[in-house]
């Protein structure tokens, strides 16, 4: 499945910053947490275990320069929103698409 970066809390960590943290870590795309939209909430029990994820958007200028963590990254693509919601995703992903709204005409990773 094709999933959307993101994990869970250290800490004393706001979910704004493990967001821009996640990302930065399992893609190498830094960001502000200001540069982030709220986009919902997701709630799920998988295996056992209930958690609620804080689901973000972050509009980008340009296509950056991945740089994946090859630990929890095994392949990564470029879709076009339309595109993307045809392809195995995992639930927290296909809800997140069916949440964002995109300000332009853009990519999402």
């Amino acid at each position: 499945n094709f999933a959307l970066p993101g994990g869970g809390l250290k800490k004393g960590e706001s979910s704004r910053s493990a967001a821009v943290r996640e990302l930065a870590e399992e893609t190498g795309i830094i960001i502000t947490p200001r540069s982030l939209k709220m986009i919902g909430f997701y709630r799920s029990s998988e295996a056992g275990l209930k958690y609620k994820a804080s689901l973000f958007s972050v509009e980008l200028s340009s296509r950056p320069n991945i740089q994946p963590d090859k630990v929890e990254i095994w392949e990564y693509i470029w879709a076009k929103l339309g595109d993307a919601e045809k392809l195995n995703l995992s639930n927290i992903t296909r809800y997140a698409l069916s949440r964002y709204k995109p300000q332009q005409q853009g990519r999402l990773l």
